[in-house]
């Protein structure tokens, strides 16, 4: 499960709700408005105020592939963010996957 922040703490929370336990939580740096999977449950792409961001899921686990930064405890997915050069005022309020 996946929960997004307000725009004041543009939080990024996986959990696993079965166990009740938080999995990974990321700060972004912009609001995300929007989240959508892919068919296949292999990522999840989030978007919002200047930002479009890809987010890897493990093919065989659906978890997040996670790295645990240097000085820290906690893990943080790993992503990748759109080039959105050519949109740079560009606000998502939807987004969507398909084959």
């Amino acid at each position: 499960m996946i929960s997004l922040g307000d725009p004041n703490d543009r939080g990024l929370f996986v959990w696993d709700w079965r166990n009740e336990k938080k999995i990974s939580s990321n700060k972004l740096s912009k609001p995300a408005l929007t989240v959508a999977f892919s068919p296949e449950q292999d990522l999840f792409i989030t978007g919002g105020y200047q930002h479009l961001k890809y987010w890897y899921l493990d093919p065989d686990t659906k978890k997040p592939i996670t790295v645990k930064p240097p000085n820290s405890n906690d893990l943080i997915m790993e992503s990748k963010t759109a080039d959105l050069a050519k949109v740079k005022l560009a606000i998502f309020v939807g987004v969507a996957i398909y084959d």
